[in-house]
């Protein structure tokens, strides 16, 4: 069945390769969002209107941040706390930042908040004057001088663990644990009650048209239990917006999440109103929610968005939803710490129309996470900013299509096949969804190796003719890792058996699906091409995987305390341990554990090991492209410079040679690197650990010549590029259950896999 799925798609890429128009679409489809995507409802031009991000340094460290909007401006609330220890002279500090959306502050004033006081939320109320809530303090008024108008009372068991504030017609309505309250602008108190949370969780209150309305999780379902635990059992239906009316003191189930096309909200703790009705989606769109008619109506397109990267792209969390001042306004925070370089950076989203980006050309980069991929993103501000005729539009597949279960990749992929036989087909293909050396070949894609200068690019981007279609940014090494006096690079399955003696080769902490397939299906093609596909080669690697691997529902059922480190191959338990590295930071971190230095075995196969390259950040272009010019200019965006530093810094290996040797210079001399190269690669430098372990950072110290040339030598042996062929994978899969589910022997396991190899290489290679 999967062979004939394999090659129904294949012939519709052939028929694909007569029809495809020399053109993709500029024009945008009104989007699927759940609930409204193509509701006339939605308010504006969102699909053609354009945002712009702009980064805000504040000029003190500081360990918090609680941003609302204030009028046109942006204000931001930090906190730095000074510590716990009540008899300490030191003071926590508290500064308010009124800033401009072209990322300059205008103004700063220093605030008096309680010590005791913890802040949750802060929001304008309207005549020049803002509302913070706090634990301990009730709530705190201020004008923006800085000057306290008023402090709301709190009472003796007012420490709840959630607290909201938002603004109103009138003034603003407070929610402290179980009880609701209203304000006048002056802070008077208009009307109060205590609610029943027996069967909820309210986590905040705001109004909306008037209405006031609450925002929480539905408890009378989830049992009992740790709330942590609890809330990780998400349910669509488990999360639910409140009616509340406060001349009645009732509070009334109105909607779930699920109505609204299942969105979830982003930011729900101690979050003020907009947070609550303008969110993030896990698709394209940010949405409004419509609670009066209970719908979600878009309001922005994560294409649209062009923003400055953080200054630290690979070593801080950097959290890429957006965060909502109000409808128009959002924003991102980026913390960093490490030494003496914390700083905090904030990054001001608002509509923007000086770049004309709504009247350049468009060129389109499609995939499954695109708009998500940071390093995408960083590369894409680079490219819109500094050119004035294209705008990279990132279009994003997540929400258009359903792969929660393994078996719907290639429905999907067939899906797909279709809508592009149609000539609805992007500029570019982003991500590892598709076989690019199989569309390559089929004409979809373009080799770019004439028109890139591949002189200064990895030949692991190269493929043994000396064609180009999958371009990627950076790459990780993902397989089995050994002692150098054990083993060497290329190991096969045959040379394996008996070497362990007592030992295992490694805990059984991977299926036998998965062994199978990186062991010989994701190098299926090679394999076959070359002529080394036999059956015995097979029942090697089947044995092989069902006396190492473990069955799916046994995966599934391992609890996390199962899974061992790589400390175990210093104690002799194991003499191979599977893991992903990229820099010289976690290689130089796998030898502290293993105690000497560790070798890249990859997986063995048939004739040798599979050294697989997990590429990131990958591209490819569409071979009926007519801006195949900008789609050029933006790869050599990607792959220079500050982007390829970017790849560099979050721990995977670039693929700029130039940039690699630049990283390896700063390794070998950390002492001698600027500021910015610090920054860059605070959490990736070499340290002297110590006695320390694992998790704690030691200072920094200079890579050792002889670090440096295991760690390159296990770079040389990547030498396959992953691709996930679902398809192969299904197969895979469906042979080795067997064996755990019809009891097959393993002969007769690898004598079907082997059958169905042959058929699927011989239709597709």
């Amino acid at each position: 069945m999967m062979n004939k799925n394999r090659l129904i798609a294949g012939v519709v890429m052939l028929s694909m390769m007569l029809s495809l128009a020399s053109c993709s679409k500029d024009e945008d489809e009104p989007g699927n969002v759940p609930g409204g995507g193509n509701d006339p409802a939605a308010a504006s031009d969102y699909k053609n209107t354009y945002f712009v991000g702009k980064n805000v340094t504040l000029p003190r460290k500081s360990d918090s941040i609680y941003p609302f909007a204030y009028g046109d401006k942006a204000c931001i609330l930090a906190r730095s706390y000074a510590g716990c220890d009540d008899e300490s002279d030191s003071v926590d500090q508290d500064y308010l930042y009124i800033c401009n959306y072209d990322g300059q502050i205008e103004k700063e004033v220093e605030l008096e908040i309680p010590r005791e006081a913890s802040v949750w939320s802060c929001c304008d109320i309207g005549e020049d004057r803002f509302a913070v809530c706090c634990d301990g303090s009730g709530f705190l008024l201020y004008d923006y001088d800085g000057n306290l108008i008023k402090q709301g009372s709190a009472e003796p068991d007012d420490y709840s663990f959630y607290s909201s504030i938002a603004k109103t017609d009138e003034g603003f309505v407070r929610m402290q644990g179980t009880k609701i309250s209203r304000y006048d602008r002056d802070g008077n108190l208009t009307d109060e009650f205590e609610y029943d949370n027996s069967s909820f969780d309210m986590n905040g209150v705001f109004e909306q048209n008037g209405k006031l309305y609450g925002y929480g999780m539905d408890m009378s379902d989830m049992g009992s239990g740790p709330m942590t635990e609890v809330a990780m059992a998400y349910d669509e239906d488990s999360y639910v917006y409140y009616e509340i009316d406060m001349d009645l003191e009732t509070v009334e189930r109105y909607c779930t999440t699920a109505e609204l096309g299942g969105v979830r909200l982003m930011d729900w703790y101690g979050a003020d109103y907009c947070n609550y009705y303008c969110c993030d989606t896990v698709g394209t769109e940010l949405v409004r929610i419509d609670l009066e008619n209970k719908q979600a109506v878009p309001i922005a397109d994560k294409g649209n968005m062009v923003i400055q990267p953080p200054t630290v792209c690979g070593n801080s969390y950097i959290d890429l939803s957006y965060k909502f001042l109000d409808e128009t306004h959002m924003y991102r925070d980026y913390i960093y710490h490490g030494e003496d370089l914390d700083v905090e950076e904030i990054s001001l989203i608002s509509v923007n129309e000086d770049l004309h980006l709504a009247d350049r050309e468009k060129i389109t980069l499609q995939g499954f996470g695109v708009v998500n991929d940071r390093n995408i993103a960083n590369a894409a501000y680079e490219f819109n900013t500094t050119q004035q005729d294209y705008y990279l539009k990132l279009d994003d597949l997540d929400s258009q299509y359903d792969m929660s279960e393994e078996t719907d990749n290639d429905a999907v992929r067939a899906q797909l096949m279709t809508k592009y036989s149609s000539g609805d087909v992007p500029d570019m293909f982003f991500g590892d969804f598709m076989d690019y050396d199989y569309l390559g070949e089929n004409g979809l894609i373009m080799d770019v190796s004439q028109v890139l200068d591949m002189s200064s690019l990895s030949d692991k981007l190269v493929r043994d003719d000396g064609k180009v279609y999958q371009i990627f940014a950076g790459y990780y090494l993902y397989g089995l890792f050994g002692k150098k006096s054990e083993f060497d690079t290329e190991v096969s399955v045959s040379s394996l058996h008996g070497f362990n003696n007592d030992r295992k080769s490694f805990e059984a902490k991977i299926t036998s699906t998965d062994l199978v397939y990186n062991s010989l299906g994701c190098d299926l093609k090679r394999i076959y091409r070359s002529g080394k596909l036999t059956s015995e080669g097979v029942l090697d690697i089947v044995r092989f995987a069902i006396e190492n691997g473990i069955s799916q529902e046994e995966m599934d059922a391992m609890q996390y305390q199962e899974y061992i480190d790589p400390g175990e191959v210093a104690r002799g338990r194991v003499s191979l341990y599977e893991d992903v590295f990229g820099d010289v930071y976690f290689y130089d971190m796998l030898r502290k554990e293993f105690g000497e230095y560790p070798v890249y075995v990859g997986y063995p196969s048939i004739d040798g090991s599979v050294h697989e390259i997990v590429p990131t950040c990958s591209v490819a272009v569409s071979s009926s492209t007519d801006k195949q010019d900008a789609c050029i200019s933006f790869i050599n965006t990607l792959l220079s410079g500050r982007s390829q530093h970017n790849i560099c810094s979050s721990g995977a290996v670039p693929v700029n040679k130039d940039v690699f040797n630049e990283y390896l210079e700063i390794m070998k001399n950390p002492d001698g690197c600027t500021r910015e190269q610090r920054m860059l690669y605070m959490n990736r430098f070499v340290r002297d650990q110590g006695a320390t372990g694992w998790c704690d950072q030691g200072p920094v110290i200079p890579m050792s010549r002889e670090l440096e040339d295991n760690y390159l030598a296990q770079i040389e042996a990547a030498d396959t590029v992953s691709v996930y062929d679902w398809g192969l994978y299904n197969v895979t899969k469906e042979e080795i259950d067997t064996y755990y589910t019809q009891g097959k022997s393993i002969e007769a396991v690898a004598d079907a896999l082997y059958s169905r190899y042959m058929v699927y290489a011989q239709e597709n290679y």
